[in-house]
């Protein structure tokens, strides 16, 4: 579908600004009573009528999902250089069609500042997810690219083309781009989104067997009036507005496997419009069906406050016999190697290791567990 994703949108445009060195998780913006002037237009926060969310860092901002607080950051240090945050979002690949293996495949709509209709308030609306067209699978693909940290891989159904028991053509996974992002930016980014799941927007989310990390987003729905007629936001006899609800992310958030995306359209007659609410319900349900089901699980080890923390099921013969040395080591590579050698990981935090237990070089028996933290 090219419908406008909203704010789903927004953690892309803060992952610009954070590659590009303009900000950093700690810069504040003070967002006010909820709205602020766009050039003659008005931007509004979700609670302006509440008074605001007044001075906010960047982290909070993604958290509750503040208009006011990326628009303002976004226009600030790119409107005298549009063209410099477009070439952001394309250097991401979000702008990229995913040729997948199903007819009717949408490909998304970023303009540029020498497009027609680019004026001056369309950077601060782009930038929170109106006035470009991005469909749910490409927003999918590149939430997928976060927790890959950074590696942006092509969504497939086929994996293999066969005849007579012979693979003709092997499909499989291929990669679109190898870096969206530093992995620092994925980190930090990642951590963002897990505090959108914990005290955010996606609160629905606290709690789940499988941690989750990711955004919702709500956006007006765009019709068309017909031939020679200005499009609306709204539609039908009652002239309502219309609503996509989303939510997007991936679970568990300190060592992903899957990436899922609700999308529901939604009316205002309805209880609530917002990707929190409905399509937040429908990821909850995912994310507990795929925790009982899925063999991959092995026993939850340790649980701290909301957050589970998992361990794949391990060999049991050790290598030889022992502890690997693990600092500095990411958390894929810090558990392929604990793993590897027959071990049990038991970790937290989010980044690179810090801290092992057992030390490096001690000697274990097959089967026991090692303890890293992450920063």
């Amino acid at each position: 579908d090219m419908l406008e994703p909203g704010s789903t949108f927004k953690t892309a445009s803060i992952m610009v600004a954070l590659e590009d060195g303009k900000i950093t998780p700690d810069t504040e913006v003070d967002t006010g009573n909820g709205i602020m002037n766009m050039y003659g237009s008005k931007m509004r926060d979700h609670n302006w009528h509440r008074g605001g969310y007044g001075k906010i860092d960047v982290t909070r901002i993604l958290e509750v999902s503040s208009n006011v607080g990326v628009s303002y950051l976004i226009d600030k240090h790119y409107k005298d250089n549009p063209q410099k945050f477009v070439d952001g979002l394309k250097r991401m690949s979000i702008d990229q069609p995913l040729h997948l293996q199903i007819p009717g495949e949408g490909k998304p709509n970023i303009k540029g500042p020498k497009e027609r209709y680019f004026a001056k308030t369309t950077l601060p609306w782009m930038s929170i997810g109106y006035e470009t067209q991005v469909p749910p699978i490409n927003i999918l693909t590149f939430y997928n690219a976060i927790a890959n940290k950074g590696k942006m891989m092509k969504p497939y159904l086929v994996e293999d083309i066969e005849e007579n028991g012979i693979v003709k053509e092997k499909k499989g996974p291929s990669v679109l781009n190898g870096s969206i992002c530093s992995k620092a930016t994925a980190d930090s980014i990642t951590a963002g989104l897990m505090k959108i799941a914990k005290e955010g927007t996606a609160s629905k989310m606290k709690g789940a067997p499988l941690t989750f990390a990711g955004k919702t987003g709500t956006s007006h729905i765009v019709f068309s009036a017909g031939k020679g007629k200005k499009a609306s936001y709204k539609s039908g006899p009652d002239q309502a507005r219309k609503y996509q609800a989303s939510i997007v992310g991936f679970f568990p958030a300190e060592n992903p496997v899957y990436s899922a995306i609700a999308v529901i359209y939604t009316h205002p007659t309805r209880r609530s419009v917002y990707g929190g609410n409905i399509p937040a319900r429908i990821l909850r349900e995912i994310n507990e069906y795929l925790y009982t089901a899925d063999s991959r699980w092995g026993e939850l080890i340790e649980k701290e406050g909301d957050m589970p923390v998992m361990s794949m099921d391990t060999p049991r013969t050790a290598k030889n016999g022992k502890v690997p040395n693990l600092k500095g080591l990411g958390l894929m590579d810090a558990i392929y190697a604990i793993e590897n050698d027959g071990y049990r990981c038991l970790y937290s935090g989010i980044g690179h290791v810090v801290s092992q237990s057992p030390a490096a070089g001690s000697t274990l028996a097959a089967g026991e567990k090692i303890t890293i933290r992450l920063e």
